[in-house]
């Protein structure tokens, strides 16, 4: 399953892509992408979630590889202590950079919500004969343009 998700992630984005599939304890996250030390991105997505979801919530970090990668900066460590990190570097800063912050991080979502969306037509239009819901769907994907 890995292989095919970074094969679509590859196709979809045009860049070479770690996946990492896990239990996300944070609450309300079903996915995040991050650049490792190495400097290669990785995206992680709930392994706990269902098909669907699962299906929408990757295609939606494979929108932030392909739109917004370039200006990602590498962590060393775990992304989520690096998120709580950031996190608790927002409350520093003034209302007015946060509220630019804010609304940069909303239209970055919002195109990478997009994105997910007409690849999730994509893979509806595409899915593939036989393997499961979820394969017979990210395997069609690959039938794409990106």
């Amino acid at each position: 399953m890995i292989d095919l998700l970074e094969q679509v992630a590859m196709h979809l984005s045009g860049r070479p892509v770690r996946v990492i599939l896990r239990r996300i304890e944070e609450q309300g996250v079903g996915g995040y992408t991050s650049r490792g030390a190495d400097g290669r991105i990785q995206i992680t997505v709930d392994s706990g979630l269902d098909d669907q979801t699962f299906l929408w919530m990757f295609l939606h970090e494979c929108g932030h590889v392909r739109l917004h990668s370039e200006a990602m900066r590498p962590i060393s460590g775990r992304p989520e202590a690096h998120r709580q990190k950031m996190a608790s570097l927002r409350r520093l800063i003034d209302d007015q950079a946060r509220a630019q912050a804010d609304q940069e991080h909303a239209r970055q979502e919002a195109e990478a919500d997009d994105l997910a969306d007409r690849w999730l037509v994509a893979a509806e239009r595409y899915q593939t004969i036989g393997g499961t819901w979820l394969t017979s769907r990210l395997s069609g994907l690959l039938k794409t343009i990106g």
